[in-house]
């Protein structure tokens, strides 16, 4: 009665297509792990299936029903507590959003570092970021104990972050003289930075799963997070862009020998500095706000693995749907990251418009923001897969007119391409996380184990790695193609790189994220049919904990019946 569930054998099931999450917060990014948690190992105090799995029954009995929810006290997360949480997103957006956009530019026309040397910083950076991340989760996971082990993670990681962010926009040389000195400086001080925001945004991550046992209210909670990041983000651009706008255009900054002077150097460093210094505050006072402002549940704990981690990595990367699922992800995230590092010296060089920079990115980031919640409802009417191509037909015409635009076109035009360009990539976040829930799900189904860490830790590693190969890459094309940093024009060469990292590549990449996408193996069908089988075994398990509960509590009664005097 009370052993293990045999072994199911391997669903052989033919899949194509999934269907949507139900909720709108489901599929932003990084929400997964709070929308498998409805099937996940989750040790209660009570051994009564919460209202979040009866949710669950009744959806699982028909995809549009709707029931009544309701929370116990103890599982409701209170609005400061959400609003705390999301605060907490700051020091995620802000110091890499701004790392990301404007280091190109810096490391190359203020620097002056080499752009062979600047693909390497950024290109070897996020690689060791990205191998940082499994080791971090294991030194959190090893450390977790009753209590705030999670916080104290991150209000630790807090002032290296600030150190490392603030040195980053530091010219410790002579501007251009060491190259060398440079990359050494430049590349540990960005290593430094990434290993900083991985010790804070692994344990931040996982914060939202020990505030309650119900799903909705950790989505809820997730929705707050989400909306948090893009306003950082956009934030984080316009701050900066604000501060540095006037240092951007260096035709102001040239002498009479056609390079750039020395004093502007030195001004747009100080610019650069200031800039930082003002993320720096914000991420500070964040940062203070989300660690007195949470706690973490002591009575929620993940049971763990019943399998090694190098066995179950090994069943993980050989799930066919993840590795379809991967792969899509990996390739619109490099074409994002290729043209999101190229697009402010594509303004300066080609469009000679690098002041409206800083204002297409906002326009851009407000579209993608606006976008998902318009593609999660076209996510629910046509499903995952069809809204993914519907994405990408908006997106290629958008990377060909960036290919095809002459340098003289009106400034509304580029702004109309980023917004179109920012709508469209919204489906392109969108459509993977949502999809990811659905390979754990059918993951556990086959194999009787989660391993959630696993699954998030590889696409979140595929995540970083595309982001450093997409800088690294295009500064390594602008080497070949003769970019000079003291020029204040650069050659004809220079600009058709830039043309082609703005269209044809980031294109084709697009082209190759829609055909894996294609190629996703997982039915409607499917789905379904996982739910009702890990709802079942959420039954079986309860039943057994009962049964066991009963057991117990019959032999304390007999053996304090057979102790009792006659």
């Amino acid at each position: 009665m009370f052993r293990n569930e045999k072994k199911r054998k391997p669903d052989s099931t033919p899949v194509l297509l999934s269907v949507i999450a139900k909720s709108s917060v489901a599929s932003y990014p990084f929400t997964n792990l709070w929308l498998t948690t409805d099937t996940q190992k989750i040790s209660h105090e009570s051994d009564t299936p919460s209202s979040s799995t009866n949710t669950i029954e009744k959806s699982a009995a028909s995809e549009h029903s709707t029931s009544t929810h309701r929370v116990d006290e103890k599982d409701k997360i209170p609005l400061a507590r959400k609003l705390a949480l999301a605060v907490g997103a700051a020091p995620l957006s802000l110091p890499i959003v701004t790392a990301t956009v404007f280091i190109t530019l810096f490391l190359l026309d203020v620097v002056l570092l080499k752009p062979k040397y600047s693909s390497l910083v950024l290109l070897l950076g996020r690689s060791f970021d990205a191998i940082s991340d499994p080791l971090v989760g294991f030194l959190v996971n090893k450390t977790q104990r009753k209590g705030n082990t999670l916080k104290y993670w991150m209000g630790a990681a807090i002032p290296f972050l600030l150190v490392a962010y603030l040195m980053l926009w530091y010219v410790p040389f002579e501007n251009g003289d060491d190259q060398i000195g440079f990359l050494c400086y430049y590349l540990g001080i960005y290593i430094f930075l990434q290993i900083a925001f991985t010790i804070y945004s692994v344990p931040y991550a996982a914060l939202i799963m020990y505030q309650s046992n119900d799903e909705r209210e950790r989505d809820i909670a997730t929705a707050f997070r989400m909306t948090a990041e893009i306003f950082f983000a956009i934030l984080s651009i316009g701050v900066m862009g604000g501060i540095v706008s006037d240092t951007l255009d260096s035709d102001d900054a040239c002498n009479e020998s056609d390079t750039v002077d020395s004093d502007w150097l030195k001004t747009a460093e100080q610019k650069y500095l200031i800039a930082a210094g003002v993320i720096a505050a914000l991420v500070l006072g964040s940062g203070i706000i989300t660690f007195l402002g949470t706690n973490e549940r002591s009575d929620i704990r993940i049971a763990p693995s019943k399998i090694s981690t190098w066995k179950a990595t090994k069943r993980v990367l050989s799930h066919k749907p993840y590795v379809y699922l991967m792969a899509s992800y990996f390739c619109m995230y490099l074409s994002v990251a290729i043209t999101q590092g190229n697009l402010q010296l594509y303004f300066k060089y080609h469009l000679d418009k690098v002041d409206h920079f800083t204002y297409g990115m906002i326009t851009l980031m407000v579209c993608v923001g606006v976008g998902i919640p318009f593609w999660q409802v076209i996510l629910v009417k046509v499903g995952k897969k069809t809204c993914a191509h519907i994405g990408v037909l908006i997106l290629i015409p958008c990377y060909a007119c960036l290919g095809a635009t002459p340098s003289d076109i009106p400034i509304w035009v580029m702004y109309l391409l980023c917004g179109v360009s920012g709508f469209s990539i919204g489906s392109a976040y969108l459509i993977p996380w949502s999809m990811l829930p659905d390979v754990i799900d059918n993951y556990t189904v086959i194999n009787h184990e989660r391993n959630e860490s696993i699954f998030f830790g590889f696409f979140v590693f595929f995540n970083k790695f595309a982001a450093g190969a997409g800088l690294g890459i295009s500064l390594a094309m602008l080497e070949i193609a003769g970019y000079e940093n003291e020029a204040c024009d650069q050659p004809d060469s220079v600009q058709l790189a830039l043309r082609l990292l703005c269209s044809p590549g980031p294109g084709v990449l697009v082209a190759l994220y829609a055909f894996f996408v294609f190629l996703y193996p997982i039915t409607d069908k499917t789905i379904q049919e996982n739910k009702e089988i890990l709802w079942e075994r959420m039954q079986q398990e309860s039943k057994r904990k009962r049964e066991v509960h009963k057991y117990v509590n019959e032999t304390f009664k007999s053996d304090n019946d057979a102790d009792s005097p006659l």
